[in-house]
């Protein structure tokens, strides 16, 4: 099984470490995980810090590549797109140097995105050329407020049609169902989400849009993560899986191009 939505690095006070959040993955039996970090979102105040910012992710990257190697796990990075270190003149290709991505994240609620900005639609038009010339997948956060609902780069959605976008979480579970059936190209995670209500409210025959996700670490979050939560967080992890094991095989797999 494949987790399509797992975070390392900084987030708030606490430290995901690479190789102990890959390590928890596969002692509770998944196979691969599509990854982001965090880090992404903390703040600089010049170029300088800026760039440490981007060193210190990608040897997040580099750390959890490298340990999944050893342990046969699927390790698929995901550049975190920022819209103000693009501004700042750091270049599409220069954020993806040195990384092994494997896909785009967009989120909404941790970065500005304001399609007023003309260099903001800049890059979007870079990025998404980047994801079809690439044939990477873009995972975009969506929530109930206005600066992150579903349909937000909707206008890119049939522009780019051979891209495969997914709109991550089930917030707001009817629009983003209308998108889906809207696109062929649009999926759905259930990443952080209430197995009930998704039951209750998604049709069987759409279950095939959607991906599994966790939104681990994020969405376990009990203490400061270190050696000794380790234990607490893999019986987390195992509760969220069993809760939608009936239905993870009736859900797709980007992994098999469908």
């Amino acid at each position: 099984m494949v987790d399509y939505h797992v975070h390392i690095g900084q987030y708030g006070t606490l430290y995901f470490q690479p190789y102990r959040v890959v390590k928890i993955l596969k002692e509770v039996g998944v196979s691969g995980a599509f990854v982001s970090s965090t880090t992404s979102c903390m703040t600089w105040e010049n170029r300088e810090e800026m760039n440490l910012i981007i060193s210190h992710i990608k040897d997040e990257f580099y750390e959890g590549c490298e340990y999944a190697k050893s342990v046969g796990f699927g390790f698929k990075p995901l550049l975190w797109c920022v819209p103000n270190m693009y501004s700042a003149g750091v270049s599409v290709t220069e954020m993806i140097r040195d990384a092994n991505y494997c896909g785009l994240k967009i989120h909404p609620r941790a970065n500005v995105w304001d399609f007023n900005n003309q260099a903001t639609l800049r890059f979007c038009e870079e990025l998404f050329e980047f994801a079809r010339d690439k044939k990477w997948p873009v995972f975009i956060h969506t929530g109930l407020c206005d600066f992150e609902r579903a349909d937000k780069f909707e206008k890119w959605f049939s522009l780019y049609s051979d891209v495969k976008f997914v709109l991550c979480h089930t917030k707001d579970l009817s629009l983003n169902l209308t998108l889906m059936k809207r696109y062929d190209n649009v999926y759905g995670d259930v990443a952080f989400s209430d197995v009930k209500a998704f039951v209750r409210e998604c049709p069987k025959s759409l279950y095939n849009k959607f991906l599994f996700g966790s939104d681990f670490l994020v969405n376990c979050l009990t203490k400061s993560f270190d050696d000794k939560d380790e234990n607490a967080y893999s019986l987390l992890y195992k509760k969220y899986i069993k809760q939608w094991a009936a239905i993870v095989p009736l859900m797709c797999s980007l992994q098999r191009g469908e």
